[in-house]
């Protein structure tokens, strides 16, 4: 039992809110959803609030900077 309640704590600390991603990218609120709808940043709209991956943002994140490298 423990440990199921070890995963779901780590699971809800990995789902961020809006100002939380934006946060973790160092940019407003404004900008994280450009991004989410102008260059496809994961994001996931439940009625009228977006919540974000924190492990889908460190990947699109590093992909971007893989595809300004190439």
């Amino acid at each position: 039992m423990r440990h199921q309640l070890t995963v779901l704590a780590a699971v809800r600390d990995d789902v961020l809110t809006l100002d939380g991603a934006a946060k973790l990218l160092d940019v407003c609120s404004k900008t994280v959803l450009t991004w989410h709808r102008e260059y496809g940043l994961p994001a996931h709209r439940i009625g009228a609030v977006w919540r974000f991956l924190r492990s889908e943002l460190v990947v699109w994140v590093e992909a971007q900077g893989e595809s300004n490298v190439q």
